[in-house]
């Protein structure tokens, strides 16, 4: 008898498991929605925030990676037409303080946030907020892609340009008071402070300016410019380049104090025109990218 109990209780049980799990399913595929997504051209920018730390990706900015936008373009399209689950940002799905939230802007000033919520763990998915007024699960691959490195999206090269379309780089060393110019297009080839460049010295000097990286970004205010030492950097570099459309653009990169841990030399503060970050240069970096003349001119 007891074993006849106990299976009619697991049964219930299942049963009441396996109708839950198929109402649920059921209630998902409810609502269908077609929404019409402004069109990807007008998209200006998509803002990720996560613990405190954003990243930025705007659409006229050369460090983005050219397939990011449209990337997480078509995340934000495909989230648009899941099926609504509710209306309101109940404290079970973890809306109210999200674990990510993506803010995508457009031009005409259409604006579209998407917040990351709890997990449902019944379905593997994860529940979505779309502005205020909708809420929809979502894969979990969803979330992954937007907890990615900013690198996944941003080029971490400091200067983007094209080593071939370099004319002129200005360098100025504060503590030394010492300028360079390097000035290339000349009768007899370039040029370094008018004394004739060392072909192999300055390639190699070409070659580090156009690859050097930073490590990381910081938050950019001005308490964060002042402690860096960038409102009154000791190193500044002009770098004068032709673009595409052959016109001649200047992109300045001002380098400020050291950074130190334990007594030792672990990187710089830098920043360049017009950028939203601080970066972090590696140790190297000064030494390479600050030359002298001597280190350039033949002997």
């Amino acid at each position: 008898m007891r074993k006849l109990l106990l299976a009619v209780f697991f049964f219930i049980i299942s049963a009441a498991v396996l109708l839950f799990i198929i109402s649920a399913s059921d209630m998902y595929e409810l609502n269908p929605l077609t929404v019409e997504m402004p069109a990807l051209s007008r998209l200006q920018s998509v803002n990720i925030e996560r613990d405190g730390d954003d990243t930025v990706l705007k659409g006229n900015d050369p460090r983005v990676i050219p397939e990011a936008l449209p990337k997480l373009y078509s995340v934000l399209s495909e989230l648009m037409h899941f099926d609504t689950v509710d209306t309101v940002r109940k404290a079970k799905y973890g809306l109210k303080n999200p674990l990510i939230r993506v803010s995508y802007a457009f031009r005409g000033g259409e604006h579209v946030t998407v917040d990351f919520g709890n997990l449902n763990t019944y379905l593997s998915k994860r529940y979505v907020a779309l502005d205020t007024d909708r809420v929809v699960l979502a894969p979990e691959e969803y979330l992954t892609l937007f907890t990615e490195s900013s690198t996944s999206f941003i080029r971490k090269k400091v200067f983007l340009m094209p080593i071939d379309s370099i004319r002129r780089v200005s360098i100025t060393n504060k503590s030394l008071q010492h300028t360079v110019e390097i000035v290339g297009g000349t009768p007899a080839g370039w040029l370094v402070n008018n004394k004739q460049a060392d072909p192999v010295f300055l390639g190699g000097f070409l070659k580090d300016l156009s690859e050097i990286s930073y490590e990381r970004l910081i938050d950019k205010n001005e308490q964060q410019m002042k402690a860096s030492g960038l409102f009154a950097p000791q190193a500044t570099i002009h770098v004068n380049w032709q673009a595409e459309d052959g016109a001649e653009r200047i992109t300045a990169l001002y380098i400020g104090n050291a950074i130190e841990e334990e007594k030792k030399r672990i990187g710089y503060f830098a920043f360049c025109d017009n950028a939203d970050k601080i970066m972090v240069l590696a140790p190297y970096a000064f030494r390479r990218l600050v030359v002298r003349e001597e280190n350039l001119t033949k002997p």
